[in-house]
């Protein structure tokens, strides 16, 4: 145990080297080696850029989708039966014909959800049917007494048949990735509500993708200018099982902050 807290100091040291500010692109590099080390994904999504962000979120969410399946099945079959209950007694397509679609309010926040380029286009389409739901004066007692997630599924499939009806079939979702993305709905709740079989899927997942405390040494071998704002650099990463491998991890100063564009 002393051993394994003495590595495991030791290795923050050595990342530690080279400035403490973690401003520099070569600090930011070893940072994010660090918090992979450590299994961190809160610390390593704050030293990438979007892109490399969304990878790893995906990459994450889709083994706990995986490992969790069974859990997430059964529960989507239960919200789906309490959409249909709540769809068949108030049709929200039906509901939705009262608004004033025409009002500035609400052309406003369909403009500035559309024109969201930080957004997916699923997420655009459940934001979009909690908007209408919002303006629907007989759905704030159907919000009450509908469970959180069940309601965000309504909101998503309006959205979905309207644009349906609206002739855009290729942007509408199928039943497949609409389910898909119900379950990472699912996922979020369980998550929100510390439950204890998505907490230790997770777990496993970390272990899985990043396999943090196998690090035992780092060493920055090159650094290539690509450009003043981008760099290629060059590391040797050994492992405390003595196995070494070679890897060229990207940083670009993005808004004045260097940020890692690759993923390790």
């Amino acid at each position: 145990m002393k051993r394994e807290l003495l590595n495991a100091m030791l290795l923050s040291a050595m990342f530690m080297l080279g400035g403490c500010g973690s401003d520099g692109y070569e600090d930011v590099t070893k940072d994010y080696i660090e918090a992979w080390n450590e299994g961190s994904i809160e610390r390593i999504v704050k030293l990438v850029d979007k892109e490399t962000k969304e990878a790893i979120k995906h990459q994450m969410n889709e083994c706990i989708v995986s490992k969790s399946d069974p859990v997430l099945n059964k529960k989507l079959k239960e919200y789906l039966k309490e959409v249909d209950r709540v769809w068949r007694d108030n049709n929200p397509i039906i509901a939705s014909k009262s608004i004033k679609k025409t009002s500035e309010k609400f052309n406003e926040q369909l403009k500035k959800i559309t024109q969201d380029s930080t957004t997916s286009d699923y997420d655009k389409m459940l934001q979009v049917g909690l908007l209408v739901l919002d303006q629907v004066e007989s759905y704030k007692e159907v919000k009450s007494d509908t469970s959180p997630v069940a309601y965000k599924m309504l909101a998503f499939m309006l959205s979905n048949r309207m644009r349906m009806q609206s002739g855009d079939i290729f942007g509408a979702a199928d039943r497949y990735s609409r389910n898909e993305y119900f379950k990472s709905l699912i996922l979020e709740e369980m998550k929100k509500n510390n439950d204890e079989i998505i907490s230790k899927t997770e777990e496993d997942c970390k272990q899985e993708i990043f396999h943090p405390d196998t690090l035992d040494k780092v060493n920055i071998i090159e650094t290539k200018e690509l450009s003043a704002d981008r760099k290629d650099i060059k590391v040797e990463l050994i492992y405390k099982d003595k196995r070494s491998r070679k890897k060229h991890i990207n940083v670009e100063k993005i808004a004045g902050k260097w940020l890692v564009t690759t993923k390790l």
